[in-house]
Formats: structure tokens, sequence, C-alpha cells
């Protein structure tokens, strides 16, 4: 099949999130996301307890081949929480290494505003490494079946599967 027609037939099955939203979409499925030039990316509706920008996102990118098409997908957090995780690390870690340095060029003298600094930024780094261990975890075991089980679906309806 045609990298087109896979796209169209993407397109036509995959509300985006403004229908999901207003337009109904939620009552057709649980899924929704965006068709763009060759590549489309999808996510599943959250629960009332989550939060959507941390759901996972299946990123899928279509190749024409000499046998119809080829769609490489992975299944990632979405570029902002990356991102955000990224800077959140990297500020903690230098908060952190500023103190421990602090700490070592005085002469391992105890000074107050050190010991309070590395007791605040070793729970964050923890935190934030512990939360990312969670999310990742989720994203095995609930969203990456559901997620490449939509993508399944999806190409076992197209003619001549």
């Amino acid at each position: 099949m045609k990298p087109s027609t896979l796209l169209t037939t993407v397109r036509e099955a995959l509300p985006t999130p403004t229908e999901w939203l207003l337009k109904g979409g939620h009552a057709r499925t649980p899924f929704y996301g965006k068709v763009r030039g060759d590549s489309f990316w999808v996510m599943m509706s959250k629960s009332r307890w989550e939060k959507n920008s941390f759901n996972p996102v299946l990123v899928a990118r279509i190749t024409s081949t000499t046998s119809g098409s080829r769609i490489t997908a992975t299944i990632r957090l979405s570029r902002p929480v990356q991102i955000f995780i990224g800077v959140w690390l990297m500020m903690a870690l230098f908060i952190g290494i500023g103190g421990v340095h602090n700490a070592v060029s005085s002469g391992m003298s105890v000074d107050r505003n050190v010991v309070l600094i590395i007791a605040v930024t070793v729970p964050i780094v923890l935190l934030t490494v512990g939360i990312t261990a969670y999310i990742v975890r989720d994203i095995n075991r609930r969203r990456k079946p559901a997620l490449e089980q939509w993508l399944r679906e999806i190409s076992d309806a197209l003619p001549g599967s």
C-alpha cells in the first residue's frame, strides 16, 4: 500500500485533539492524534486521575518500500515532558554539585548553607528519578500494549493486509 493511502486511513480513523474533545471523538475511540506529512502521533486519553502531558506518545513515520509501506513507530514521553524532566534534573544536579564543590573547596568545613543545599538537592534528584521510573514503568505496563494494539488494528483494517 502506498504511504499516502496509509496516512489517509490513519487520518480518517484518528480524531485530532480538538475533534476528540469538542466534536464527540471520545465516543468513538480513546485515542487521538495528528497526521503531519509522512508521519503521525497518537496518544491515549487520560483517566480522570492522570495528566495528559505525561501520557506516552506513539510516534510513527511511514516510508515507501518496494513492497508497499513501512511503519516505523516508537513510544515515548512527549518532547515537552522530556525537556522539563531534563532541565529539572540538570538544575538540581547543578545546585547539588555547586554545594559539594563549595564544601570540598572550603576544606570540608561544615557550613550550614552547604548542608541545606545538599539536603534539599538529593531528595529532589531522587524524587525526579523515581517519578521518571514510575512513568516509564507505566508506559510499558499499561499504555504501550494499548497503543501497539491500536496500530495493529489500523494495519489489519487496511485493504490487502
